[in-house]
């Protein structure tokens, strides 16, 4: 109590009605259990380990009684809804099979094929250096397409750069990713996830269950060859992976998935007759990933490197066989005994969930 009769608590408890942050849609009473908290819009956001914030769902939309999310009066806290085109039922529901809980499952009564919609997010990506997009989704119809496209923003807001889109259309329940590789100039990361009508499917679902943003732990490794004595030929497909004529000998097993990002080729006396193609050969799955080199006729060295930006798909998963592989175009000789030397870059990641 003070002097002139006033009492410092009924002037606290005044200013705090009067304050700024008082809620104006309620009345001033103090919750009386800690769930009240949640009537007055508050939801609790711990440090969210995906790069985004709600990313698993656990917040849903604020209308209890229709989960429906829209674009007005009913969105997903910390995402911003976007319906593309077509009229979208867009449902926030529980989902024992989702990593938290919590899904959204995406129909259309009626359909037309492009109907679209996202959910967008903007992240800081300054302390990326690289940006793996990751969402997981239930099995759906393949014409219902999960569609994820990023783009990087300057400071102005503008992108820098290109938007990089992947549309998967996987039926089986999987995660599927987008790789992007930040510019210099680039301050924000816009992240949308979707769903693409491709053939305007009416009554079929797309269910994505979880989006992260993840900068993976990436590892190089170098696959290297020597063949001796190119005189006075190459055969069609001589594989590098023997011990005859080159260091070093055997098959390379990648222990993670990841690309071959690049591959060089030298010979210190030029080549006549032919060129020599040198590539990445995977013995598991008969294929090669990553790109391939072509040392032309009277040429001493030729590379090639492959771009991440944009790529949905890893070049060989782990346990894949991968060895350095010759292929000649035409008699290939040289001028004298010739040393050939190839070598491919691999870069293999990881990211927080132990995959990529």
């Amino acid at each position: 109590m003070n002097d002139d009769g006033s009492n410092e608590l009924d002037t606290l408890f005044s200013r705090v009605t009067e304050s700024p942050w008082k809620n104006r849609d309620k009345d001033n009473s103090v919750p009386s259990e800690v769930e009240d908290l949640e009537s007055l819009g508050f939801s609790p956001q711990f440090g969210d380990p995906t790069g985004l914030t709600n990313a698993s769902f656990d917040s849903g939309p604020a209308d209890d009684d229709t989960l429906t999310i829209d674009a007005s009066e009913n969105g997903l806290p910390y995402w911003d809804f976007v319906a593309v085109q077509g009229t979208w039922s867009v449902i926030w529901t529980v989902d024992a099979s989702a990593p938290f809980g919590y899904s959204l499952v995406a129909t259309q009564t009626s359909a037309a094929a492009s109907d679209e919609f996202y959910l967008e997010q903007t992240i800081p990506a300054a302390y990326y250096r690289r940006l793996v997009t990751s969402v997981r989704s239930a099995a759906s119809n393949a014409n219902m397409r999960l569609k994820v496209a990023v783009a990087f923003l300057d400071e102005a807001g503008a992108e820098v750069g290109s938007t990089q889109t992947g549309t998967f259309t996987a039926t089986a329940a999987t995660t599927d990713r987008l790789w992007r590789e930040p510019p210099a100039l680039a301050v924000e990361a816009r992240i949308r996830v979707g769903v693409l009508n491709a053939a305007g499917t009416t009554g079929q679902t797309r269910t994505i269950r979880f989006i992260s943003v993840d900068d993976p732990t990436v590892y190089t490794a170098e696959i290297t060859g020597l063949y001796s004595y190119l005189s006075p030929a190459i055969s069609t497909n001589y594989s590098m992976s023997y011990p005859n004529d080159m260091i070093p000998a055997g098959i390379w097993k990648a222990p993670i998935e990841g690309f071959v990002i690049g591959i060089q080729a030298k010979t210190n006396d030029a080549i006549a007759g032919g060129n020599i193609i040198t590539r990445v050969a995977n013995d598991t799955q008969a294929t090669t990933p990553g790109p391939e080199v072509t040392l032309l006729s009277g040429t001493l060295a030729a590379r090639a490197t492959l771009s991440l930006d944009g790529a949905t798909t890893p070049g060989f998963a782990a346990g894949d066989e991968l060895h350095l592989e010759l292929s000649g175009d035409g008699s290939v000789s040289t001028t004298g005994s010739a040393d050939y030397w190839g070598s491919a870059l691999v870069l293999m990641f990881v990211n927080d969930e132990g995959d990529w």
